[in-house]
């Protein structure tokens, strides 16, 4: 076990290299005083996305390394706008395939009380495989507000998942297809922390015609946490 559990860091490390990489060509474009005002914007987007992202990877590491080792993860609720935080990560996944059409249909007063951090490496980890599992189509994300809970919504026209191994999917180095590079963590971490966080997932999925993810945030925390 601790020689598998290595070796998923060594791939988790191993990724950061793709994002650092990037922030360190664009901070040496950014040094050109021929820069119009419009290209240091985008720079400095790509630079700030590629940085979320690199975050996102490091944060991967660190709640993986606790729950393996049973540390408490502790947990600082604020409201957060769920346009805003989803919109940064679908920038990231978007550059990285053009055959993919993305659309956040997230309406821009929709908030939600929980941990940012925590939301944020839930967020990546649903949003990183329905690029990844997705070859060419679309990936739409949307949120519903209904009477007691808050939903937020993800789904893709990917590949989909078999449904003797979608009971299995959320378990610990399982990985659905092997066709795909992967350290099979993702939606352990996921499955997990929304446990932890008081945030329902639900996968429903249908093998070449694609996955739909939903998590459902009480509407109770809100109000529970405001008193």
């Amino acid at each position: 076990m601790r020689e598998i559990t290595e070796n998923i860091l060594h791939i988790l490390i191993h990724e950061l290299k793709d994002p650092l990489t990037i922030i360190r060509g664009y901070s040496e474009l950014l040094k050109d005083n021929n820069n119009s005002p419009e290209e240091i914007a985008q720079f400095s987007n790509i630079i700030s996305d590629q940085a979320d992202y690199a975050s996102y990877l490091l944060n991967n590491i660190s709640t993986f390394n606790k729950l393996q080792d049973n540390i408490p993860i502790f947990l600082c609720p604020t409201e957060i706008n769920l346009k805003e935080v989803t919109d940064p990560i679908i920038n990231i996944y978007e550059c990285k395939n053009s055959k993919v059409k993305w659309t956040n249909k997230i309406d821009e007063e929709i908030t939600v009380f929980t941990d940012p951090s925590i939301l944020k490496i839930i967020l990546f980890n649903l949003i990183r495989n329905a690029s990844k599992y997705t070859k060419e189509g679309l990936v739409t994300i949307d949120a519903k507000v209904l009477k007691d809970e808050i939903l937020w919504i993800i789904e893709d026209t990917g590949i989909g998942i078999d449904n003797d191994k979608l009971i299995h999917i959320t378990e610990l180095y399982y990985r659905a297809n092997k066709e795909f590079p992967g350290s099979g963590i993702g939606l352990y971490l996921v499955s997990q922390i929304s446990q932890k966080a008081n945030i329902e997932l639900t996968i429903e999925s249908e093998i070449n015609k694609g996955t739909k993810i939903t998590l459902r945030f009480k509407k109770n925390n809100l109000k529970d946490n405001k008193k």
